[in-house]
């Protein structure tokens, strides 16, 4: 006689949680949203904290928030330790809240996550770069690090609600603004290239009458017009642009690795006629003319450099967890040398890095090759 199974509530169920049943209402959004639901197993879910301290950012009285906040509730700065010191950056990167930040520091790096794809959905493009700062701090956590002398924090991130997309990037600017008056380097993690916008916006206040030269490593130019007087991730140029002839200011941009594929005949056009700076990606892989040179060039006659990569730049081979995939994109053993000429400057203002994509990366690849640049950045 065919023994019937047990009830559910009788069996055993095996601690390891690679071996129990998956439970499909299980997910980690879930866990972050409704407290009444549990880990799988008894292991402690390492928690940041849940204080949305930028919807308060802009209040005259702003409540003392003691933590910065996530837009995840998992902890991405958890690694190995190899038990002599702090030799890795999880070790290293400090969690604080921006408004613990008034008194005078020492020059270091601030951290800002800018969680959205909104400007992406708004392109037409493929969504999913929202989670992309959380993947990217996991690729960072377990990396060697010196110590370089410069405190490292992160300050939290900036989310998108009700795909409010303008309000985000005034916040992003206000978060921006407030790091550099305290002498911290802002370092944002996107998110969409709709970060250049915002983060633009933060940089204006510091500029007085030094002159400032976007250097945006970028399959295409992003100068596109804004659709029903909204942008998106592909006009954030094109606004800074309108701003600085609106504000009398020189709009000095160099975009490095153009594909001749994803650049219309329009957007050259206005390229041209905004004075753009181009290196194509074609030159590049043949080196001619030589894009270095071009480079330093651009840094000498400038006084502050404002640095932007967008993933996309890179052959899809390298970069797959993007929106827009490369066939013929760049190596990264290209892009290292012709950055080492800007961080070495002493003119780096601020940086950003953005279009990371963890649905559609394969293997971290992505996430990975975004880490070890701004590693290089942290380095400097």
């Amino acid at each position: 006689m065919k023994k019937s199974s047990p009830p559910v509530s009788s069996r055993v169920i095996p601690c390891h949680p690679a071996a129990r049943p998956r439970d499909p209402t299980f997910s980690r959004e879930r866990l972050r949203l409704d407290p009444a639901v549990k880990p799988r197993d008894d292991r402690p879910v390492k928690v940041c904290p849940q204080i949305d301290y930028l919807e308060h950012y802009n209040r005259k009285d702003p409540v003392k928030f003691d933590r910065p906040s996530f837009a995840c509730a998992e902890n991405p700065w958890q690694g190995r330790d190899d038990g002599q010191g702090p030799e890795r950056l999880h070790q290293l990167v400090q969690c604080v809240s921006l408004f613990k930040l008034r008194e005078a520091p020492p020059p270091r790096f601030g951290i800002v996550g800018f969680c959205t794809d909104e400007g992406v959905r708004r392109n037409k493009g493929r969504p999913g770069a929202r989670s992309g700062p959380h993947h990217l701090r996991k690729a960072l956590a377990n990396l060697c690090f010196p110590d370089s002398g410069r405190q490292i924090l992160d300050v939290g991130d900036i989310t998108v609600k009700h795909r409010h997309l303008e309000e985000a990037q005034n916040k992003l600017g206000n978060v921006v603004n407030s790091l550099l008056e305290w002498n911290i380097t802002p370092l944002v993690l996107g998110g969409g290239h709709e970060i250049a916008w915002g983060h633009f916006q933060g940089l204006t206040p510091h500029l007085g009458g030094s002159s400032l030269l976007i250097i945006n490593f970028d399959a295409h130019y992003d100068l596109r017009p804004l659709v029903k007087g909204r942008g998106n991730s592909g006009t954030s140029f094109a606004q800074i642009a309108e701003y600085c002839r609106a504000h009398a200011q020189v709009f000095r941009y160099l975009c490095i690795g153009l594909q001749e594929g994803a650049n219309t005949k329009s957007l050259r056009k206005n390229a041209d006629a905004w004075g753009v700076e181009s290196i194509w990606a074609r030159d590049i892989h043949l080196n001619s003319p030589d894009p270095l040179t071009k480079i330093k060039q651009a840094v000498a006659a400038a006084d502050k450099v404002y640095l932007t990569i967008c993933l996309d730049v890179f052959a899809q081979a390298f970069a797959p967890g993007v929106s827009a995939p490369q066939a013929l994109g760049l190596h990264p053993w290209q892009v290292s040398p012709l950055m080492e000429p800007i961080l070495t400057s002493g003119k780096l203002l601020s940086f950003d890095i953005a279009e990371l994509c963890p649905p559609l990366d394969i293997d971290q690849r992505t996430a990975k090759l975004a880490a070890a640049l701004v590693r290089d950045v942290l380095r400097q």
